[in-house]
């Protein structure tokens, strides 16, 4: 049995999880394709381009899993339950409740399968020789080889180190509101419109609010 302060504020928890569920925005699934391409155009070696590669299909299966959404669905009922952005940072990367990476582990487990797949099937390793005149001319194309260990240190880095600074990122979205004058209620009711990664933009976008 929960003190009356407690199950009130565990009530308020659970409705905004189910206000979460009604109202999350649809964030479509990231176009691949056009990760690659800018990957490719703003790389300068082929070394660079596999790693910026690799690091980006990690980063889309994050969000593809639920990842981020579950991590702003846990946002959003703290701060509505009255939690201070220290607490809920403290409850979402220490308590075994928010471990999604333990959670998750089979289906992480098997990215860099998925991501060894998608790389073959998406891009090409060209080989050119110099021409008579001395251009390059290519003779041959084969699907890119990655293997699976060369991806493992990326599913650290995606789950472990930049979730940890994404969750920051996020809850620095709230303090960003608060200190422009929104209250709990109003940075809930916008947060609640807009998928977790477009936070830092929407709060940066917001004008103060004049105080009378």
């Amino acid at each position: 049995m929960y003190p009356k302060r407690e199950s009130k504020h565990a009530r308020i928890h659970e409705d905004q999880h189910q206000f979460n569920k009604l109202f999350e925005p649809f964030e479509a699934k990231g176009n691949v394709i056009a990760m690659m391409r800018r990957v490719v155009e703003g790389s300068k070696t082929p070394e660079e381009t596999i790693q910026k590669l690799i690091h980006g299909l990690v980063k889309l299966e994050r969000r593809w899993m639920g990842f981020d959404s579950r991590a702003r669905d846990e946002i959003l009922a703290h701060y509505k339950e009255g939690k201070k952005i220290p607490q809920i940072m403290h409850n979402l990367t220490e308590l075994k409740l928010y471990d999604y990476f333990d959670q998750y582990k089979i289906s992480i487990s098997k990215i860099p399968k998925r991501v060894k797949e998608e790389l073959q099937k998406e891009i090409s390793e060209v080989f050119y020789v110099d021409d008579a005149e001395g251009y390059p001319e290519a003779i041959n194309a084969q699907a890119l080889e990655v293997d699976q260990p060369d991806i493992l240190p990326y599913i650290d880095l995606v789950f472990k180190d930049e979730y940890r600074a994404d969750l920051h990122r996020w809850t620095e979205s709230i303090t960003t509101l608060e200190k422009k004058g929104y209250t709990k209620d109003e940075i809930v009711d916008l947060l609640s419109q807009e998928p977790i990664n477009s936070w830092q933009n929407l709060a940066r976008r917001m004008r103060p609010k004049l105080i009378s």
